[in-house]
């Protein structure tokens, strides 16, 4: 995004050195444009071993299976914002446990980070839509790791997060350039931070798992 006035005082903007870059910048305030950026949520929940899962009703991606999840409202953090998609995609109630995964790619009108969570139930499991919630959200289902490529279309990190991760993970690792270069699908990742592999599994590449 290209700003000429300043969003936070309506001054017209200068050129401000700052971190190296020439960026666009208040003179009558301290507001610097450092870039536009999206963050998508995602939650890796199991139950009994199997993976929470939606199907996307409507394009993009229609007919795809993801995670649960979805785009951050501009005052929202991560975490409450995953708490609402979760809710609004499959009618359960959760507590996210920690961070899994961040996966960033540089687009061309933005940079899109993605960060993926564990998820422990906080309700009924009853509550589950497993029809869905309209017409964005088609069905939502537990998934056993072992069906998870007879669905066909899933999300690539989606597939890979539930085949690898386990929600309760240690802390994030750096993966290995070279498993980066062999995961990336359209574009180029800048990086990608995960939990570690379940015990018995390293990352792979193509969204899943090999066994050690």
């Amino acid at each position: 995004m290209h700003y000429s006035f300043c969003p936070q005082c309506g001054s017209p903007l200068t050129v401000k050195h700052d971190g190296g870059r020439d960026r666009a910048a208040c003179p009558a305030c301290p507001f610097i444009a450092y870039g536009r950026f999206t963050v998508g949520v995602g939650g890796l929940l199991v139950h009994d071993g199997r993976v929470l899962l939606i199907q996307r009703g409507e394009d993009p991606g229609k007919g795809r299976w993801t995670l649960p999840g979805g785009y951050l409202e501009e005052d929202e953090a991560p975490d409450d914002g995953l708490v609402r998609e979760v809710l609004e995609e499959t009618g359960l109630r959760v507590k996210p446990t920690g961070i899994l995964s961040v996966r960033h790619v540089p687009m061309m009108e933005c940079q899109n980070v993605y960060i993926v969570f564990g998820l422990d139930l906080d309700g009924p499991l009853c509550d589950l839509r497993e029809k869905g919630t309209g017409h964005e959200i088609a069905q939502a289902r537990f998934i056993a790791r072992d069906d998870l490529k007879a669905l066909g279309d899933i999300g690539l990190i989606s597939r890979w997060v539930a085949e690898v991760l386990d929600p309760h993970a240690p802390p994030l690792q750096r993966v290995p350039r070279d498993e980066e270069d062999r995961l990336r699908f359209t574009g180029a990742w800048m990086a990608l931070f995960t939990a570690s592999a379940k015990p018995g599994k390293t990352l792979c590449a193509h969204g899943g798992a090999k066994d050690l």
